[in-house]
């Protein structure tokens, strides 16, 4: 049996321009910039955020609620197929790019990354097929909610931007 390929990462330079790739063992163990993308799902008519536990097998974050969903862009991938993959590998949720509204780009020094934000919107009633390899768990919540779990509640991984987005998107 053959090991499983090794996933390159873009990297960029402190001011985002692309620069290389590199393994992701490497771009994180070294703290090199790289880039990142995705955002929020909301069902905008019933005023809801999809939010989802992420898999303990997840090596950032295991176990930890967000209201969030994306990753890290491979090398040539731009940051909407970042955010059209992500969408996909997580939640099962295969949309056109038309579908996704770009809110910001964001710099992360903790990170080291530059995470590029997007809205997405989604019926809260459509199935959502995630994988358990990528979240343990997801449901719909509340704007207020989340507004509670976003202040202190040590379940939750705040990224710092979710409310902005979502007082923006509904």
């Amino acid at each position: 049996m053959s090991a499983p390929p090794i996933e390159s990462l873009l990297l960029v330079d402190a001011d985002d321009s692309p620069i290389g790739s590199r393994p992701r063992d490497d771009v994180l163990s070294e703290r090199l910039w790289h880039r990142a993308s995705g955002g929020v799902v909301v069902d905008v008519v019933e005023r809801l955020v999809l939010c989802h536990r992420r898999s303990s097998e997840k090596d950032e974050r295991p176990g930890l609620w967000v209201a969030t969903f994306g990753g890290k862009s491979s090398e040539n991938e731009d940051p909407l197929s970042t955010a059209q993959r992500e969408l996909r590998e997580e939640y099962g949720i295969d949309l056109s790019a038309d579908m996704f509204s770009f809110y910001g780009k964001h710099r992360s020094e903790e990170r080291r990354q530059f995470e590029y934000l997007y809205v997405v919107p989604f019926d809260c009633k459509s199935e959502v097929k995630f994988d358990l390899g990528e979240v343990a768990e997801v449901r719909w919540v509340s704007k207020e909610e989340l507004s509670i779990h976003l202040v202190g509640d040590d379940k939750w991984y705040i990224y710092g931007y979710e409310l902005d987005i979502i007082n923006s998107a509904i």
